[in-house]
């Protein structure tokens, strides 16, 4: 088998786990590549957020702009050492900066040890070239 035909074998295995939704985003964005070399967990479904949110309780989260890798910082609600479950919310405007996307999961991943879903949103208002991010991370251990 050729490298491309496990390539296209690789692209629809993926693509048939993906709602419509979410193959719209990656085809409009070109980020099926992405997905696939980057091993990125993408889900467009707010079950997913909801799942999280159900869960015990919040221990760490991310909510604002992003412009490089030292603007993100977690914000603890409580000392926590494992994630539970955690969720990646990255909303972009004009186009998504893989750099800093990479480092942002790298230092999560770093800090957590953890695969961390990941959710690709895009809006409409291009006066604003920045990634909003938004990382919520449930507490499974709970530091005393």
């Amino acid at each position: 088998m050729s490298k491309k035909e496990e390539t296209n074998i690789q692209n629809e295995t993926i693509l048939k786990k993906l709602s419509l939704n979410a193959k719209k985003e990656l085809l409009k964005y070109n980020l099926l590549n992405d997905l696939i070399n980057y091993k990125y967990t993408i889900l467009l479904d707010s079950v997913d957020i909801n799942d999280v949110l159900s869960e015990d309780e919040i221990g760490v989260y991310y909510n604002d702009f992003i412009n490089n890798i030292s603007d993100f910082e977690l914000q603890y609600i409580m000392p926590i050492e494992y994630l539970k479950s955690s969720i990646l919310v990255v909303r972009f405007y004009d186009e998504l900066n893989l750099k800093i996307l990479n480092e942002i999961i790298g230092k999560i991943k770093k800090k957590f040890g953890k695969k961390v879903p990941i959710i690709f949103a895009c809006q409409e208002n291009k006066s604003d070239t920045r990634i909003h991010i938004t990382f919520i991370g449930v507490a499974q251990n709970i530091v005393m």
